[in-house]
């Protein structure tokens, strides 16, 4: 997000929209969140303050936020180096099936139509 009148477009999951334990700062906090994890680690580079800042929320107001998605499952912390990042658990979800997946014999043969060709005649 360079520009600021840049928009940004985010699908949330109706449990957390209808979640009633989240505030709507929160559920708005997820959307931030889902959106920079957009990357191949999965998780939101952004700096707590760099976040309160987007959302233009106090930074105490962040913390009381995150801890309200991460009581909920929501989001998970991922401690790495010297940092902790924040990852949507939708997004974990999605990495350990990808590995999983990686693991999975591949028969190489490229999938074929032909057989709707057969029933149209």
């Amino acid at each position: 997000m360079n520009n600021k009148n840049e928009q940004i477009y985010v699908v949330i999951e109706s449990d957390i929209l209808k979640n009633k334990n989240l505030s709507n700062t929160a559920k708005i906090c997820y959307a931030y969140i889902q959106y920079f994890s957009n990357n191949k680690n999965g998780y939101c580079y952004l700096t707590r303050k760099e976040l309160a800042k987007i959302m233009n929320i106090k930074l105490r107001n962040l913390y009381y936020v995150i801890n309200q998605l991460t009581k909920n499952n929501y989001i998970f912390l991922v401690k790495k180096k010297n940092r902790t990042y924040l990852m949507p658990t939708i997004n974990e979800a999605i990495h350990r099936r990808e590995k999983e997946n990686n693991n999975i014999p591949r028969s190489g043969k490229p999938f074929s139509y032909n057989w709707l060709e057969d029933e149209e005649e």
